[in-house]
């Protein structure tokens, strides 16, 4: 049987500067003792091959090569540009036809809802954008998101001509939009928002 994820790489976006953190968020521990980078990172490594890990300067490292061999760091091709540089260069460099992307503050996102995606990824030829989008507040987060080859030359000018945003790249494009719970969505930006109950 094949795997439904064998044409899809997984980025974990780690290129922010954290400054409402107050520090770097991705190794960061939740409460069960585990890093922000190290719950994404399992999630995307469990329905997706190879993983990309999007930085946005040389040298910068996660002690988490020893998790598996296909691993690859991509540095931001664009400075200051925000996750749609990290999106645009390892959309550049992978080999598969789409790209799961994640951001590193979404530890809650769960497996079953990323092999939801994926299907609805495969299954949506005419969507080159597959994102998720919370159920009960019904907002969107393309930083949860698969992504489609063929919209790189389209994000390649969009960022070359001085856009930033990541919604506003969405607007000229047909998308896919799964629902998922909310509480799997949730964005930690601040240690509050660290919290053993945020999950229900």
């Amino acid at each position: 049987m094949k795997r439904p994820d064998e044409h899809i790489s997984g980025v974990l976006l780690i290129g922010g500067s954290s400054r409402r953190f107050g520090s770097d968020k991705a190794v960061s521990r939740l409460e069960d003792g585990r890093s922000l980078i190290e719950h994404t990172f399992d999630t995307l490594r469990a329905v997706t091959s190879p993983i990309l890990i999007s930085i946005n300067e040389v040298g910068r490292t996660y002690p988490i090569e020893a998790h598996s061999t296909s691993v690859q760091y991509v540095v931001d091709e664009w400075s200051d540009c925000g996750p749609l540089a990290g999106i645009a260069s390892a959309l550049q460099i992978c080999k598969t036809q789409r790209i799961f992307v994640m951001a590193v503050d979404l530890p809650y996102v769960s497996r079953e809802s990323c092999e939801r995606m994926i299907a609805a990824s495969l299954a949506g030829a005419n969507a080159p954008l597959t994102i998720a989008k919370g159920i009960n507040s019904g907002k969107a987060q393309p930083l949860c998101g698969i992504w489609h080859q063929s919209v790189l030359g389209q994000l390649r000018q969009y960022i070359d001509l001085g856009s930033r945003s990541v919604m506003g790249f969405l607007d000229q494009l047909s998308v896919n939009v799964i629902e998922l719970p909310d509480k799997e969505l949730i964005n930690v930006n601040r240690p509050t928002d660290i919290d053993s109950d945020q999950r229900g």
